[in-house]
């Protein structure tokens, strides 16, 4: 099979950045160089407010399930080319063709992807979010750690062995990409209550 067609596809896709555009549009700014310095939902809620953030992230699942959907009818139906498609979308959020290759962290387009190649994991991984963002209290950490949680969501619901090895290698990659903005975020408060 020609998998140039899904990669290619997928990345042009992903490489679509929400942030910077509605940044733009909403704040006129380029959410880049503002807030956490990363083009996604919620540092564009952050600088705009909760509804453009949203509004991004949203934009961000809708692209990751096309660029699934899109790779999977050009590999005929088959689920490696959604696959293919999805990682190349994410990779393209991450590294945008079209600003720079500079982008966000993949996790609303990763989800995207993951509704469409994956529909079964995501109640539990939206679930898992919400349950580490109560206890952590900031979206880089609870996008971690859910991330981190795939394969085990996924082999626990009984998906498919590649759908399993799929979830752990992108979901360790947004891991590792949420860890710096996480780890900074505790010194952070760190830093507040010393001072305090």
């Amino acid at each position: 099979m020609d998998w140039g067609l899904p990669i290619l596809s997928g990345y042009a896709l992903g490489s679509v950045s929400w942030a910077v555009i509605i940044g733009k549009l909403a704040v006129h700014v380029d959410v880049r160089r503002r807030g956490s310095g990363t083009a996604g939902g919620a540092n564009v809620g952050r600088l705009a407010g909760i509804g453009w953030g949203a509004l991004v992230a949203l934009l961000d699942v809708g692209k990751g399930a096309l660029a699934a959907y899109v790779g999977m009818r050009l590999a005929g139906g088959d689920l490696q080319g959604g696959m293919t498609a999805g990682v190349a979308s994410v990779v393209g959020h991450i590294l945008p063709i079209w600003f720079g290759f500079r982008g966000g962290k993949g996790i609303a387009t990763f989800a995207g992807v993951c509704a469409v190649v994956a529909p079964d994991v995501i109640l539990p991984a939206a679930a898992m979010w919400v349950l580490a963002f109560a206890l952590t209290r900031t979206v880089a950490r609870a996008s971690a750690l859910a991330a981190a949680m795939l394969p085990a969501l996924g082999f626990a619901i009984g998906v498919g062995p590649d759908q399993i090895v799929y979830l752990a290698a992108a979901g360790y990659a947004i891991c590792l990409r949420h860890m710096p903005e996480a780890v900074a975020g505790r010194h952070r408060r760190r830093r507040i209550r010393r001072l305090a």
